[in-house]
């Protein structure tokens, strides 16, 4: 059995959602990341480094699996007027 996701990891992944992780890596602010390792080891998030030209690493970055898109995605909420599911009449 899975555990549930915590409040903090909820946060976490709805931030990375609207920042783009789906697509692009991104950077957390610090208290975030310390939160985020349960995530990666759920295999939801990637972590990336990147090698700057002089040689020293920059990151870290983190992205969506695919998996963990889709679990972000239920989590963020659609805007406002634009139901999920529109009421057909006739």
């Amino acid at each position: 059995m899975t555990e549930r996701l915590t409040n903090r990891e909820i946060v976490i992944l709805r931030s990375l959602l609207r920042r783009g992780a789906a697509v692009v890596a991104v950077s957390l602010v610090r208290w975030q990341r310390k939160f985020v390792i349960n995530l990666w080891r759920r295999e939801l998030v990637e972590i990336w480094y990147r090698q700057s030209p002089t040689g020293s690493f920059e990151g870290p970055f983190f992205r969506f699996t695919k998996v963990g898109a889709i679990v972000a995605e239920k989590f963020f909420p659609a805007p406002r007027g634009f139901p999920g599911a529109e009421q057909v009449n006739g």
